[in-house]
């Protein structure tokens, strides 16, 4: 996403810019609820949205403007190099004589107006034009100039050196500020102690950064080092510093192929083509509007990227947040990118000894954090490294209260909380709620999709309450098949309807996969109906005769029912298969009822072996345990079942396959183990056994229960990173993407259920909340 509209202030605050324009537009309103018709809306107001990826740029940064204004022209120090600089500089002064995006004015952004001010002031005098629009700058800069030295203002990065050094500039060039000669004597003590401490801890980056600041005192011998690609840190303000004391012809090839690249404007870093494609996709997708309207156009821009990073393209490599942000989207994206890319980053003294200032903010430690969530491999030592000093860093950002921006201290606290139990619905409307509320009181951030922001944050929300409107429809059908399958004559049985439908609806997202939701959530229901027959209810000729009415399927007449309880439940499944059937046969031309049957069939024989051993007092060892429960966990119906629902038509030899049984596996396993965690004390007082309690028995008193609880944590990662690598990779004869997807999101259902406890069986508060947000709260506008 472009860094939009979220993040605004450390955004600003953190890099050498200006905020932009304040949004000012009204969200368009949803009327009705018609879905047809709605969606059919939503397709013809994106028609004319054309290639939004590929236009997403930088925004123009007053300050960097200017100081590429300032630089002299190659044949004449008396003129210009870049006059159209200027001649932007002398067009775009505000009505209150500052150079700032108004009426994006926010009160704590003071200094960055002041340095960007100043820097115009500066421009226009040294070319001797603009008289009273400098007259109108320096009032502005006299009116707020008490800003500089306040600590409660949000300080860009630098500025106490930056500001200072243009403050000697302005009087070097006889211009009047004699109001900022106190402010001027507590700048430059600060600028003496920063430069003394960069010197005395060698970064010199930071300086080289900041290299307007310095003035005619930077070692050219030791600053040089520091460039690439002509410029300094990508940052045409630093560069262009360079060629205003000193001639460099990289610098010149630098700033004029920018000019060229970027019509005439100076954004605040460059080259940032790839970044800002890279946060429009992540931007469309975390809004939920990727896949319905923007698909192809990400598809084929992830394509040129991965082709630049496997050339190890300059851009992305030497631009901290590029390169993790790359990494993180082509390999959620399927794309083969080595974490060894992050190696030199993986060191936190890197990043604060070595790397610019810019790469040093908040932003980009969280950043780094999100891209070290995903381990698919058991030598991911890069991201190993990398998720602990980000992780220590960010917690101790929360706590000590560093985080100015609230926004991006929201974001902050957000990541660390929710690692692998993120519902996507629940997500969307996390990410439209923070963008809207910061549209509406804040401004655009620095980078934008050239106006089309707010176009994509209301289709987000369009297309959120048109999902809302239909998954309340669809769970009111549900209630009434719950009637009819007489569940509530089953006292023993929980009736997990609203847990089963909201967390499922809210991983299968799209309109288009109402058949999905409904097959996991029938499935989901009957299927913990049925568990619990096993468990509490059932005696032993009830379930046998349960498991022979599936295994004889068909055949139900000369088998008969053993009691009430059978026929409701059999009845329910055998119901609900022949429907589903009915269903699957649309998209795929056949019957696909012997598959369901024996998904079913398999659930039950697993289960049946564990109330086996319950009713014998049988200790199974640790790997009979494990080949058994992982099926009778029962995610065989609940997601193997839902693949034949996903608007995909493949051969039956796929959908049996091993390649969509591995992927069921797994997130079975990972599934399993986190039950086990959270149940493990109450099966041991009821007298059962899971994979915690064996490890401990079969040990013969080698091993704790602290020790056993922490095997199982390592083999819930151990799987878990096998299942994102199945997910997200692209392998010959791998099913398709919406297949792999439909089980790791799921297992995210799996972490929000067991992440604190067990909350499919003892639901949290907030599930209820959740609940009430996913159904039955539309987005205002």
């Amino acid at each position: 996403m472009s860094l939009l509209i979220r993040n605004f202030l450390t955004f600003a605050s953190e890099r050498k810019i200006s905020p932009l324009l304040q949004i000012s537009c009204k969200l368009t309103e949803f009327q009705g609820v018609d879905t047809e018709n709605n969606m059919d809306e939503v397709e013809k107001t994106t028609t004319k949205r054309i290639k939004v990826v590929e236009k997403a740029k930088l925004s123009i940064s007053f300050y960097d403007t200017a100081w590429v204004a300032m630089v002299p022209s190659k044949e004449s120090k008396e003129k210009p190099s870049f006059p159209e600089c200027l001649e932007w500089v002398m067009e775009n002064q505000q009505g209150d004589g500052s150079w700032c995006h108004n009426p994006s004015y926010h009160p704590l952004l003071v200094k960055d107006y002041l340095s960007s001010t100043l820097a115009c002031v500066l421009a226009l005098h040294k070319w001797k034009v603009g008289q009273s629009l400098i007259k109108r700058g320096l009032e502005f800069i006299e009116a707020n100039y008490w800003a500089a030295t306040d600590e409660r203002q949000l300080t860009p990065i630098g500025f106490d050196i930056t500001f200072s050094a243009m403050i000697e500039l302005a009087k070097e060039y006889g211009l009047e500020l004699s109001f900022l000669s106190k402010t001027l004597d507590v700048l430059l003590q600060k600028r003496d102690s920063e430069v003394a401490r960069c010197e005395l801890e060698g970064t010199e980056a930071h300086l080289a950064y900041l290299i307007e600041g310095l003035g005619e005192k930077y070692k050219w011998e030791e600053i040089s080092k520091h460039q690439s690609n002509g410029s300094f840190f990508n940052s045409p303000s630093a560069t262009a510093a360079v060629l205003f004391y000193n001639h460099n012809p990289q610098c010149y090839d630098y700033l004029t192929t920018l000019l060229k690249n970027s019509d005439n404007t100076v954004p605040t870093t460059y080259p940032s083509k790839i970044y800002s494609q890279l946060c429009a996709i992540e931007n469309i997708q975390k809004l939920g509007i990727d896949d319905m309207y923007f698909r192809t156009e990400i598809d084929n821009t992830l394509d040129k990227i991965y082709r630049l990073w496997v050339q190890r393209d300059e851009e992305i490599y030497l631009d901290v947040n590029c390169c993790a942000l790359g990494f993180r989207l082509l390999r959620l994206n399927g794309y083969d990118v080595s974490s060894d890319a992050l190696a030199q980053v993986s060191e936190e003294e890197y990043i604060f000894n070595s790397a610019g200032p810019q790469f040093k903010n908040t932003k980009t430690i969280l950043e780094l954090f999100k891209a070290s969530k995903l381990m698919m491999y058991e030598d991911e030592h890069v991201l190993e490294k990398l998720e602990v000093w980000t992780c220590s860093l960010l917690k101790q950002q929360i706590l000590t209260g560093a985080i100015n921006d609230s926004k991006l201290h929201e974001e902050v606290g957000h990541a660390l909380k929710y690692r692998y139990d993120n519902l996507n619905f629940l997500e969307i409307r996390w990410e439209i709620e923070l963008q809207k509320a910061t549209s509406v009181q804040l401004v655009k951030a620095s980078y934008s999709l050239n106006d089309n922001n707010i176009e994509l944050l209301a289709l987000a929300i369009q297309q959120y309450n048109i999902c809302q409107s239909l998954y309340q429809k669809e769970y009111q059908d549900l209630e009434r098949w719950v009637k009819i399958c007489r569940f509530e004559e089953l006292n023993f049985a929980r009736l997990m309807l609203l847990n089963c439908y909201y967390t499922n609806s809210a991983v299968l997202v799209a309109p288009e996969l109402a058949h999905a939701r409904v097959s996991i959530t029938k499935n989901c229901v009957l299927a913990t109906v049925v568990d619990d027959f096993f468990d509490i209810a059932g005696s032993k000729e009830e379930l046998e005769n349960l498991v022979q009415l599936v295994q004889r399927w068909g055949e139900t007449s000369t088998i008969g029912y053993h009691s009430e309880q059978v026929k409701i439940i059999f009845s329910a499944l055998e119901d609900m298969i022949k429907e589903l059937d009915a269903i699957a046969f649309k998209y795929h031309g056949r019957s696909v009822e012997h598959h369901l049957v024996k998904i079913w069939y398999e659930l039950l024989k697993s289960m049946m072996k564990e109330a086996t051993w319950a009713r014998e007092n049988a200790i199974p060892s640790l790997d009979e345990y494990m080949e058994n429960a992982y099926i009778s966990f029962a995610l065989g119906p609940i997601c193997h079942v839902t693949t034949y629902f996903l608007g995909i038509t493949l051969p039956e030899e796929v959908m049996v396959g091993p390649q969509v049984y591995d992927l069921f596996k797994h997130v079975s396993l990972v599934g399993r183990l986190l039950n086990d965690l959270k149940s493990f004390k109450r099966e041991r007082e009821q007298g059962k056994y899971n994979s915690v309690s064996l490890r401990v028995l079969h040990s013969q008193g080698s091993m704790t229960e602290k020790e056993a609880i922490e095997g199982v944590k390592r083999d819930i990662e151990k799987y878990r990173k096998e299942l994102l690598r199945l997910s997200v990779q692209k392998e010959e004869n791998s099913p398709p993407k919406p297949f792999r997807e439909l089980f790791w999101n799921f297992s995210n259902v799996l972490h929000y259920f067991y992440m604190d406890n067990d909350g499919y069986s003892n639901p949290k508060n907030k599930m209820a909340t959740d609940a009430k947000i996913v159904l039955w709260e539309p987005i205002s506008r």
